[in-house]
């Protein structure tokens, strides 16, 4: 009885996913469940890629903002690690050296922000 309960709730779902899509096998499956529109937005399988546009034809800009992108998602990083093998032992060193960096830099985010607070006040 369980088991037919939780197939049933899992069909719908499935269901109202499609339904999100835009996908003809939800009409087809005759569900009649209300898709939100967050739901929708969901469909991470139809929109799949980054768009730069290029504005007055200037290729460069669009380039470095591609490039800016795709660190900033770590896509560098992930095709870096497909292309070519690190050994454990070095990936753990670089994981060290990328966390020392990081902390680094957020210590003189803190530093600088508490200074600009302090002169702001007429320290």
């Amino acid at each position: 009885m369980l088991r037919q309960a939780a197939s049933s709730s899992l069909a719908a779902l499935r269901a109202t996913s499609l339904q999100a899509c835009g996908n003809s096998a939800a009409r087809d499956a005759g569900s009649n469940v209300m898709v939100s529109s967050t739901m929708a937005q969901h469909c991470w399988h139809q929109q799949r890629g980054l768009k730069v546009p290029v504005q007055n034809n200037n290729v460069d800009k669009a380039f470095s903002q591609l490039s800016r992108k795709l660190r900033a998602e770590g896509m560098i990083d992930k095709w870096r690690d497909q292309v070519e093998f690190t050994k454990p032992a070095l990936r753990r060193v670089l994981n060290q050296k990328e966390t020392a960096h990081r902390l680094k830099v957020e210590r003189f985010r803190a530093l600088m922000s508490w200074v600009l607070k302090r002169k702001a006040r007429g320290f």
